[in-house]
């Protein structure tokens, strides 16, 4: 015979759960790139685009982006823009006008000057 495993008995005490702590936002560009970097990747990313490789044009772009350059935040959106991406007759890339919207402010808040009218010409598409 097997010897009987005796069985927990219940508790009256609660089950107490970890805390998550949440990590604040960052200010400084998660990875830094040189100048001579940031252009290679843009024209990389410019370059995908052309051929219509927009998965890959999206990574480099990003990159970019959390470089802190606003170049890339704002290429980034266009590749998301339902009005760029039919202004070049593009295929293949599944348009999200939320994340263009996101990315056009992240761009906007880098400093981007192009980011703004790109921002307002969503909003006047989806009215």
């Amino acid at each position: 015979p097997s010897p009987s495993v005796a069985e927990p008995k219940p508790s009256a005490a609660p089950i107490s759960t970890p805390k998550v702590k949440v990590m604040p936002t960052l200010k400084e560009p998660v990875r830094s790139l040189g100048r001579d970097e940031i252009e290679t990747l843009l024209k990389q990313g410019e370059d995908f685009v052309s051929v219509g490789d927009f998965s890959s044009a999206r990574i480099v772009f990003g990159r970019v982006a959390e470089a802190g350059d606003a170049r890339g935040a704002l290429a980034l959106a266009a590749t998301y823009d339902p009005v760029a991406l039919a202004k070049i007759g593009a295929k293949g890339a599944t348009p999200d006008e939320a994340k263009a919207r996101e990315w056009y402010q992240k761009a906007k808040d880098l400093g981007s000057a192009k980011a703004a009218p790109r921002l307002e010409a969503l909003k006047n598409r989806a009215q």
